[in-house]
């Protein structure tokens, strides 16, 4: 028989993927990671692909942010920020 575990952080995604899979899996365990220090997360990225793939990957994490708030203004005028 195998085991089932899933590895998440704290937040309402994770609770509702536990609650799914302990329904349907009788040996599940659910290991909760504490959050990282993004410096310190960047640093080990920087060190191991290298700035070039980093930035690019940053930039895309920018874009993406930027890209769901402006589709999210679209859909919903009222949520647009007051002008000064």
């Amino acid at each position: 028989m195998s085991r089932v575990v899933l590895l998440t952080s704290e937040g309402e995604s994770g609770v509702i993927a536990a609650r799914y899979l302990a329904a349907r899996f009788r040996d599940f365990a659910v290991v909760i990671e504490q959050p990282q220090d993004r410096l310190a997360f960047l640093r080990r990225r920087l060190e191991r692909l290298g700035a070039v793939t980093v930035a690019g990957q940053v930039a895309f994490m920018i874009f993406q942010r930027w890209w769901r708030r402006s589709a999210e203004i679209r859909r919903c005028p009222r949520k647009r920020p007051l002008s000064a």
